[in-house]
């Protein structure tokens, strides 16, 4: 299914929430086309343009083996499932589809990560299938064709370190293991004067075959190969392109001499990709697995490295993003983000996504100009055109900005090791950072983004130069501001550290190691938060004293320049690390000063305060508060640190949030004393109780006896708490094992009818419970979706105003949301599922289009570890989403995660 571009809804929905528009300025970057769904399960594949008997197609392959046809206006070329024409045997299909053409008609060929090589006729039906000897790399086993002297061949290589030759038809022509280890990658061609060769990487090798199979040179690269080599001929002189081992990247000659290696710092897969530019010689562009991307001249001199921190698998896209005829670089990661650099590294534009995008985008042509298509895990396809950034919420500034930018401000806070550029406009920016020196090659660190005050790390310094050259963009091209920061900072009077150090800092920001340095005074502009009223915020100070001292922590009551008092509530807490379950330190271990207020600090030791902040209903306005630390030794003077916070004149009404933390079971935590766990939730704001405890029901002598015992102890702890989420599907009733299918259906029918009645004699209508048949449909991609009807079907019949609530993930294809739609009358899709609003994901916007209420959650990698506190930080953590929609659009409620 396609949806295009409601552009409606950004520029009256969130434009009239902001005071702001969408507005439009041509040859800028990229832009939404459409959004598609793409299948029952996840793409890995890069997709492939095709003719097929008229206009250019998009064809590709999901991790299921269903192949998809789509034109280029986003639609369904196949008759099946989002475009399907083909369903391929069962296996792990990765690697992007082959076409052949043949005597007997165009084959398409697929191979998978079992080692299966499947070719389909133009009709879409098997012609041939071939078992090579070993599985194939994920995502890496695409035949290369090359027309021969036996004829057309596909080559393969295989894990087994096997490269094996087909015809056409199939069969083997050959098969060879040139080298110890596994073929990890895909072959290239390399096309001589007198012949052409075979590029094999077999284990730590890269091979030249001919094309008949017989050796002709190999080259040891010292480490693992699994990227594809890269052939270019410049000035007639041949390179050949190749990442090693950890991360090494090799320029050979055309006879397998190194002309030269580059480290990078990372592994390399198949990502190198060759840049042309107009007045120069090309540039070689690769990533690192786990981020950034660096450019290498001919001679193998770093000419510059981007940093961003995702990973990343995929081939960078050579096109031009921005409609100006130079070719430029665009990164697809894993992070739901594409980065579009220039031929310079400079950010172009940041191109969010729904979803991790594992296969490399594609162009497909345009007029004028070229699209990119993205294909992303989260089941959806994203068309892109030359077009302008987009802010994060589709906000940018409705005037065309000038060369004078009011109030535009450049700083660098090292101890929070980030750039700092005040934004009071709140423009559109692009920054761009890069560290300085006249021969050295830069790194730089960009942002897009639309912030009061953008932040930005610090790119890693050029020897001899502790200089940062920023330049800052308008999203429309203008220049805004250009200015040289000095990175160093000046040694303290005396030239020694002083005895105690105390700067502000971002609550969230890494500690340094020491603090030797004086800090710049915009860092207190950085940790300035907004709070809502009612709403906490939290302030930090770095700290580091010589000695081991405990420091006495003061501050007088905060209020504004006009005298104003803070109403709200302040309390200082210590940041204390505790190790988590992966092995990792995570400092959130918030330990209260007490009514002492006393912090103690290790000898040399960067130590980080936070000040919890609480609205309550404090009047709106700009509070500062001088904090004081006071070293009970004597002879160490004690240090003023200015703190500020605003509180904003806006409000959440309390009744439009719902919040979970998902404690299927607190009493197994704290057994001992479970009200006393509850009344701490509820002061936190939890009000949505998952249970997984039902009453106990049997089948004896004819009649249906059910114990509500247990159930009532839970539901007397929860009274008054907030509603109740029952994760229950069928009944489950013992003792009628063999009684018949009709009359188990009615028992079944009967228990739910008892369980809503008993529920409703302890004061619980239909408004304060629901039901939770499934856990995650869609994860796995679609197994527990008829499990989810088969339940929700029985619920319905039971009673249709019992609410089914249900908490589907990105996973949950188009056919299967469809399903279960009419089920559903709480939804709580996954936050990776949500951001599929900004791009028209069809199972969002119908969701959001129902009327119905909808939460949001996230778990991913447990979002922050399990911490031996025994809470899993972010796991269940929901935001209400108003399915109300006024005037302004759909209005999103925030939520603070404890």
């Amino acid at each position: 299914m396609k949806i295009g571009v409601n552009r409606n809804w950004l520029s009256i929905g969130l434009g009239a929430l902001c005071g702001m528009q969408l507005v439009s300025w041509p040859g800028a970057a990229m832009e939404l086309v459409w959004t598609r769904t793409t299948g029952q399960f996840r793409y890995e594949s890069t997709p492939l343009l095709v003719d097929r008997d008229g206009p250019q197609e998009i064809l590709g392959v999901n991790v299921g083996g269903q192949v998809l046809a789509w034109r280029l206006d986003g639609t369904d070329a196949g008759t099946g499932q989002d475009g399907l024409v083909a369903q391929l045997p069962e296996g792990n299909w990765t690697s992007t589809p082959t076409v052949v053409e043949t005597a007997a008609g165009r084959r398409y060929v697929f191979v998978s990560v079992e080692g299966l090589a499947v070719a389909l006729d133009a009709s879409w039906q098997p012609a041939w299938q071939h078992t090579l000897p070993g599985k194939t790399q994920w995502a890496r086993a695409t035949p290369l064709v090359v027309d021969t002297q036996m004829g057309r061949c596909l080559y393969v290589g295989d894990l087994s370190g096997a490269i094996t030759c087909l015809s056409d038809t199939g069969s083997v022509v050959w098969s060879t293991k040139p080298g110890e280890g596994g073929c990890a990658t895909m072959l290239q061609r390399l096309d001589q004067e007198d012949q052409t060769l075979l590029l094999a990487p077999v284990g730590t090798r890269l091979h030249a075959l001919r094309l008949t199979g017989e050796p002709v040179w190999a080259s040891d690269l010292g480490g693992k190969i699994i990227s594809r080599p890269e052939v270019l001929v410049h000035e007639r002189k041949t390179y050949l392109f190749c990442g090693a081992g950890a991360g090494e990247l090799f320029a050979l000659s055309e006879t397998g001499k190194v002309r030269w290696h580059a480290a990078i710092g990372d592994e390399i897969d198949s990502s190198i990709a060759i840049l042309p530019r107009k007045d120069a010689a090309p540039l070689v562009v690769c990533t690192g697995l786990w981020g950034n991307c660096h450019a290498f001249d001919l001679s193998g001199m770093r000419q510059w490295t981007h940093q961003f921190r995702a990973k990343n698998r995929t081939k960078p896209l050579v096109t031009d993003v921005n409609g100006d005829g130079a070719q430029d670089v665009l990164v697809a990661t894993y992070a739901q983000h594409a980065y579009a650099l220039d031929a310079n590294g400079h950010l172009m534009d940041d191109i969010r996504l729904s979803g991790t995008v594992n296969g490399s985008p594609i162009a497909v042509p345009a007029a004028p100009g070229t699209d990119v298509v993205f294909v992303s895990t989260t089941l959806l396809a994203h068309r892109f055109r030359p077009g302008p950034p987009q802010a994060r919420f589709g906000v940018v500034t409705a005037t065309k900005p000038t060369a004078e930018a009011e109030g535009l401000a450049c700083a660098l806070s090292e101890a929070g090791g980030v750039l700092l550029v005040e934004n009071p406009a709140r423009r559109l920016l692009r920054v761009n950072a890069q560290s300085h020196g006249e021969k050295a090659a830069p790194s730089v660190c960009s942002a897009l983004s639309a912030r009061g005050l953008v932040v930005l790390p610090l790119p890693q310094p050029v020897a001899g130069s502790p200089a940062v050259k920023v330049t800052v963009h308008a999203f429309t091209g203008e220049l805004l501001h250009e200015t040289v920061l000095e990175t160093a900072r000046p040694v303290p009077p005396g030239g020694t550290q002083a005895s105690l150090q105390a700067w502000v800092t971002l609550p969230y920001a890494p500690a340094p190691d020491d603090l030797s340095r004086p800090e710049l005074t915009a860092a207190s502009e950085a940790a300035t938060p907004l709070l809502y009223q009612n709403e906490a915020g939290a302030l930090a100070l770095l700290v580091q004293a010589v000695t081991a001292s405990p420091l006495l922590v003061q501050w007088p009551p905060p209020k504004t320049a006009e005298g104003v008092a803070f109403t709200g509530t302040m309390a200082a807490r210590q940041v204390v690390g505790v190790e988590t379950i992966n092995g990792e330190i995570v400092e959130d271990a918030l330990r209260p000063l007490g009514p002492d207020r006393l912090a103690f600090l290790k000898a040399g030791a960067v130590s980080k305060l936070w000040f919890s902040t609480d609205a309550g209903t404090a009047a709106p306005g700009r509070y500062t508060t001088d904090v004081t630390l006071t070293p009970l030794e004597a002879g160490i003077a004690p240090v003023t640190v200015p703190l500020a916070f605003e509180v904003l004149p806006l409000e959440l009404p309390p009744s439009r949030l719902t919040f979970c933390t998902w404690d299927y079971a607190p009493n197994q935590w704290f057994p001992k004393d479970a009200a006393k766990t509850l009344d701490d939730m509820g002061r936190h704001g939890v009000n949505v109780f998952p249970r997984n405890l039902v009453a106990k029901a049997v089948w004896r002598d004819g009649a249906l006896e059910i114990d509500w015992s247990l159930l009532d102890e839970e539901l007397a702890r929860l009274e008054g708490r907030g509603e109740i989420l029952f994760h229950v599907g069928a009944p489950a009733i013992e003792g009628i094992e063999t009684v018949a299918e009709a009359e188990r259906h009615g028992l079944h029918l009967e228990y739910l009818r008892r369980f809503r009645d008993h529920l409703r004699e302890r004061g619980l209508d239909y408004d304060d419970w629901a039901l939770y048949p499934v856990d995650e449909p869609g994860l796995d991609y679609g197994p527990r979706v008829p499990v989810f009807l088969e339940a929700a079907r029985l619920f319905r019949e039971a009673d249709p105003r019992i609410r089914i609530y249900t908490d589907p993930v990105p996973g949950l294809s188009l056919k299967d949301f469809e399903a279960i739609d009419p089920f559903v009358d709480v939804w709580c899709p996954n936050m990776r599922m949500v951001t599929g609003l900004f791009f028209d994901d069809p199972r969002m916007t119908q969701i959001m289009a129902a009327n119905k209420p909808v939460w949001s959650y996230e778990c991913i990698a447990q979002v922050k570890s399990m911490s031996p506190l025994r809470y899993n930080r972010g796991v269940g953590r929901h935001r209400t989403l108003d399915a109300q929609h006024n005037a302004s659009g759909p209005v999103a409620g925030e939520c603070r995660q404890e």
